[in-house]
């Protein structure tokens, strides 16, 4: 949801210090299912400072560019 990403990243920066303390985690399927926005959402809380995490990796794994590309 584009509102509540923006409304997440919105309060991060407030809390600058914080953020590079948090790590977001999203499944492998839902990294891949729309894998455009997931490169937004990875984007916007980079900048932010958290750090972003793909849990249960491996059955798309001629997809494991992708997630190399966008740094992680």
């Amino acid at each position: 949801d584009w509102g509540c990403r923006n409304k997440l990243a919105e309060l991060l920066r407030r809390y600058p210090d914080l953020c590079p303390r948090i790590w977001l985690e999203l499944t492998e399927y839902d990294a891949f299912r729309k894998f455009e926005a997931f490169q937004g959402f990875c984007d916007t809380f980079k900048e932010v400072g958290c750090r972003i995490g793909v849990d249960h990796v491996g059955r798309s794994t001629g997809e494991l560019e992708k997630l190399a590309g966008l740094g992680l």
